[in-house]
């Protein structure tokens, strides 16, 4: 009976900790680049491997003695009860892992799944249609599988012919994606410390990612509103950004914030309540009031950043109006990752000032003036559709970041029509390249005043140029950087940072305000088209940056620049 149990032992330990020996390229490849966050069954499999080596010493022992002793019964009892136990913390965590794939499954509208625990393969050539839950183990996928894959503590790895029609999702684990593969939905990262059961713990895993795709520009820490910049001053204040909660948790979101800007003497606000009904497709209303120191710059460059440039360096790279007013929309999602929105916005515009010259550092230098804007009431109607579907993969980015924006006054002192875009792609190219490219540009109908007129020119437009030196109400632009990873540079100086190749190419016109935003677009003529060439250093990802940059049309001073963050 002794033998019966310890071959027994013998086999489920074997079962538990032997991998197919399909996965070894696959596991030896990921390990060296992408750290591994099954902490809790990595640690119970390393104990079980032990348990596995005592196992085999004490078979070999008892079959060259052909009897076992008291003290072997005592070893056997202890191994039993140590595989006991790390059973039932494997159940333990894999009971959790089914909790967690549940809600997950909720959030991504995966209503029915297959559940597989441990490690799952789809083999090149099998075709698989329905989604699947993988907890404890890792995802391989080389064939075709039509629907969502959710992986818990593990990892996905998309081999050169898999292909996935909806998302991909792993929670405390990595996505990797062999050259070649293809999945259609969304590439989505969570993480989460360690596995306990708690709600809390689960709702921030579930969110961890998706909470701020939707995020607007603001300059909250936390609860802390602090910002910096030459119209405001320091600004201090209070609040908190809209929270989405995919999971479910609730249908509504109040936000904003209220603060003082020191240097314009004024009392800022934002406050705002959303109400939903439904969840990854969900239908929203909200209402707001507001009374800003605002800006239409933040595609250009965010204002956490550019706080950094005004408050160290003396350098503000937005221009400023005051907006007071309010707005009601209406809003359908469509599994987090995309939406349409209807605004009616009701808003006074008026000039400001520039009001501080300090800085840090700056020398000499002063703050540009701010200009000033036709001051008065807009009345309009806003319709926004966007998709955003850009995931991290590693130190790489995959997916989309795309928006459309119609305009149409309803009244007020203003009258004029307006559309604008700007679409982004990332795609990695090979291991240890990305291509980032934005397409941009806008055209209107009527008088459109500075706040709305479309300019580009300098930081993060034409990087070479004068800031803001092309305005008008047609635009086109193109900006495309490839980002080299450090170890593609190994035997060179460079094997210590990023090296990013990047080109701009644009044009801003000035058509009859008669024309509809259809037309005029003949004032865009091939030889007009403004551009430059830079090369840059940065992080790993980019995120941070060192760069040059020249003028192809003209012979010119190097501009240099530095960047806090990616610039789109």
């Amino acid at each position: 009976m002794k033998r019966v149990k310890l071959l027994f032992l013998f086999g489920i330990s074997l079962a538990i900790t032997s991998p197919a020996l399909s996965q070894q390229e696959w596991r030896s490849d990921a390990d060296s680049s992408l750290s591994r966050q099954r902490f809790v069954v990595d640690s119970l499999r390393q104990e079980l491997a032990k348990i596995k080596g005592a196992i085999r010493n004490f078979k070999t022992r008892i079959d060259s003695s052909k009897t076992i002793s008291e003290n072997d019964e005592l070893e056997l009892s202890k191994l039993e009860e140590e595989v006991s136990d790390i059973g039932e913390r494997l159940s333990a965590i894999s009971e959790e892992a089914g909790d967690i794939a549940q809600q997950a499954a909720k959030v991504y509208d995966v209503e029915s799944a297959v559940v597989q625990n441990g490690d799952y393969t789809l083999e090149e050539g099998q075709t698989v249609s329905g989604n699947i839950k993988v907890l404890n183990g890792d995802a391989y996928i080389n064939g075709i599988l039509n629907g969502t894959i959710i992986v818990v503590n593990g990892n996905a790895y998309i081999g050169r012919t898999g292909r996935v029609s909806g998302n991909v999702v792993t929670i405390n684990g990595r996505i990797r994606l062999k050259e070649g593969a293809r999945v259609e939905g969304s590439i989505i990262e969570q993480s989460g410390s360690r596995f306990r059961r708690s709600e809390k713990l689960t709702e921030k895993i579930i969110n961890i990612e998706r909470s701020g795709i939707w995020d607007e520009h603001n300059f909250l820490f936390s609860r802390f509103a602090f910002n910096y910049n030459r119209v405001d001053g320091f600004f201090l204040g209070a609040g908190s950004k809209k929270e989405y909660f995919w999971s479910g948790a609730e249908s509504y979101s109040p936000y904003g914030f209220v603060g003082y800007a020191f240097g314009l003497h004024k009392w800022r606000y934002q406050l705002g309540l959303d109400k939903w009904f439904g969840n990854a497709n969900r239908f929203e209303v909200g209402l707001e009031g507001h009374s800003l120191t605002d800006s239409k710059d933040y595609w250009i460059i965010g204002p956490k950043e550019n706080m950094l440039y005004s408050l160290i360096a003396r350098e503000d790279y937005m221009d400023y109006f005051g907006r007071t007013g309010g707005s009601i929309h209406l809003a359908q999602y469509y599994k987090m990752e995309s939406r349409i929105v209807l605004t009616y916005q009701v808003d006074r515009y008026d000039s400001i000032a520039k009001n501080t010259n300090w800085s840090i550092f700056g020398g000499g230098k002063l703050f540009r003036d701010n200009p000033a804007i036709p001051a008065g009431w807009m009345r309009s109607l806003i319709l926004e559709i966007d998709h955003r579907s850009k995931s991290r993969i590693s130190s790489s980015r995959l997916g989309w970041n795309a928006s459309l924006r119609g305009e149409s006054t309803l009244g007020g002192d203003f009258s004029f029509r307006m559309l604008s875009w700007n679409v982004a792609r990332y795609q990695p190219l090979f291991e240890g390249a990305q291509l980032d490219m934005r397409f941009a540009g806008g055209t209107s109908n009527g008088k459109l005043p500075l706040q709305r007129s479309f300019q580009i020119g300098g930081f993060n437009t034409l990087n070479a140029f004068h800031y803001k030196e092309f305005s008008g109400n047609r635009m086109l632009l193109f900006n495309m950087e490839v980002l080299l990873s450090p170890h593609l540079f190994d035997q060179f100086p460079l094997n210590l940072a990023t090296l990013i190749l990047f080109t701009d190419i644009g044009q801003v016109t000035q058509t009859s305000a008669d024309n509809g935003i259809f037309e005029g677009w003949n004032s865009i003529k091939g030889n007009g088209f403004k551009s430059d060439l830079g090369v840059g250093v940065g992080n790993s990802d980019g995120s941070w940056r060192v760069f040059v940059s020249w003028r192809t049309d003209v012979s010119s001073t190097p501009v240099f620049g530095v960047r806090l963050s990616r610039p789109f």
